[in-house]
């Protein structure tokens, strides 16, 4: 017969571990950075000085957060969107049975399965705004490179994401 008490405690000390590695690798930082950013400190030295919101405030100040900001967010708003409706749009259509079904998917999956590096080079090679494919391309039509005018590079890393 099984003792529930001593089961219990078995449990706890089986995911005790866990809880320790949460505690201390993902917890702790995350406290400790709130802390510190309440703080004028240059990371090395041990001398922190307590300017309160002073950080919070300067940053949305700055011209280039607010740019980071917009584009991070139009990436993420972008991104998310467009992968949500072709993953139920292409989850729908291969619950249905048609010639080519398994090829299709292959396809599909193939840059899933592919190093992200070959990927990456692929696209550094197609997008680079100096010697890139499409820049050649693009040229010959009188047009610039995406990359090499900042308010399309966004759009071109959205939608080669």
């Amino acid at each position: 017969m099984i003792n529930f008490r001593n089961s219990r405690k078995i449990g706890f000390m089986c995911v005790l571990p866990l809880i320790l590695f949460v505690l201390v690798y993902m917890v702790y930082p995350v406290f400790y950075n709130v802390r510190i950013s309440f703080y004028d400190w240059n990371g090395i030295d041990p001398d922190m000085t307590f300017i309160g919101a002073a950080n919070f405030i300067n940053i949305f100040k700055d011209k280039v957060f607010r740019i980071v900001l917009r584009n991070f967010l139009l990436f993420a708003l972008f991104t998310v969107t467009v992968q949500a409706v072709l993953g139920f749009l292409l989850a729908d259509m291969f619950q249905k049975k048609f010639v080519g079904r398994d090829v299709s998917k292959a396809i599909l999956f193939m840059p899933a399965i592919l190093s992200s590096i070959i990927i990456g080079q692929v696209f550094y090679r197609l997008l680079d705004p100096n010697i890139g494919y499409l820049k050649g391309i693009l040229s010959f039509f009188g047009v610039s490179a995406p990359l090499s005018n900042p308010k399309l590079a966004i759009w071109a890393i959205i939608i080669e994401i």
